[in-house]
């Protein structure tokens, strides 16, 4: 039986404005699906569709205005703070601009994220050279991000968010920088990672990614979700892709 990784119920997210003239935002509008461990997802939509917002409620970066939001059977939005961070061990994240440590080498971006998990000395450089193996960057393992071309960086980025060995990678707009040639490059790096059982939630409103990923998709327009062949949500009807 599949192992149910993320789920939505009922979730709703408005963004109250502090302006008093301004007003709310509905980032999402009643939304619910499920991703069972080991699938490989896209949330596709036009930018504003949500996509971001779905991304930062499982990270529990936000909170749904209604509704619940499940990570592993676990309830994040009831979740108090001091609990959060132990959760997001479990999630690995890339975003369109990198966020790489500028200072520190391909290599030294890693080790730097598992001695703030704790993990042990002797296991550290290991699993960092095996991951950069993984993504293709053992040469580049004392380059600086500066020293790096944009599908490098994109793939120490993702090396990054696999280095702690997730159950989870979310990946927002991860090929929004690169040229063709890159975003495949890094299509089928997530393809490997997927692979080996990594669980992937890809948002994107890149049609190239939509058209060469045949996996499932679940499509965002203004915040509600319009197409999702697995979602017993979703109309019968199959309306075009908001992108």
């Amino acid at each position: 039986m599949e192992k149910e990784v993320v789920k939505f119920e009922n979730v709703t997210k408005i963004y109250y404005p502090k302006k008093k003239n301004q007003s709310p935002t509905l980032a999402l509008d009643g939304v619910s699906f499920s991703v069972q461990k080991g699938e490989f997802i896209l949330l596709v939509g036009k930018s504003g569709a949500g996509k971001t917002t779905a991304l930062k409620l499982i990270l529990g970066q936000e909170r749904p205005t209604q509704g619940k939001v499940f990570f592993q059977g676990i309830e994040i939005s009831s979740l108090p703070k001091s609990k959060m961070s132990f959760l997001r061990r479990k999630i690995g994240t890339v975003f369109q601009d990198y966020k790489l440590l500028e200072q520190k080498t391909a290599i030294e971006n890693l080790i730097f994220v598992l001695e703030a998990l704790g993990w042990e000395e002797k296991l550290i450089q290991r699993d960092a050279n095996e991951v950069l193996e993984i993504v293709g960057l053992e040469e580049k393992s004392h380059c600086f991000p500066a020293e790096l071309s944009a599908g490098e960086k994109q793939k120490l980025a993702i090396a990054r968010a696999l280095i702690s060995r997730p159950e989870l990678i979310l990946a927002d707009e991860p090929t929004g920088n690169l040229d063709f040639y890159n975003t495949l490059e890094i299509i089928n790096l997530l393809k490997k990672i997927n692979k080996m059982g990594t669980t992937i939630i890809l948002a994107t409103h890149d049609r190239e990614i939509v058209k060469r990923i045949k996996n499932r998709k679940i499509v965002l327009e203004k915040g509600k979700i319009i197409e999702d062949e697995k979602n017993v949500f979703n109309n019968k009807e199959n309306p075009k892709m908001g992108i």
